[in-house]
């Protein structure tokens, strides 16, 4: 069986429980090619909540491998370090004076 088949049965494993398939990225993308954002979107709507909840973390660490992500946290971790940054005690007064 090549991944490719592998993951297939997979996913369709996973639609005919109602549960959520545990895809790789490279097996996620093999296994979407042929289906809609709209479909994927209506899939994720009839997710429970604790479904739900797991595929907004997985989304999550996906975005935090990007090279677009790591360049800007250590923008920030950088300004931070400089000194370069908004203590509790002036964001409180700014929203005080409005």
């Amino acid at each position: 069986m090549t991944r490719s088949e592998h993951g297939e049965k997979r996913w369709k494993a996973a639609e005919d429980c109602g549960a959520v398939a545990s895809l790789d990225h490279r097996e996620g993308i093999n296994i979407l090619q042929n289906v809609s954002v709209l479909q994927i979107k209506q899939k994720l709507s009839r997710l429970s909540a604790k479904e739900q909840r797991e595929i907004q973390v997985y989304l999550h660490q996906l975005r935090r491998r990007t090279p677009a992500w790591k360049k800007a946290t250590a923008k920030k971790i950088d300004e931070v370090r400089a000194g370069k940054f908004t203590t509790v005690e002036e964001l409180e007064a700014r929203l005080r004076r409005g």
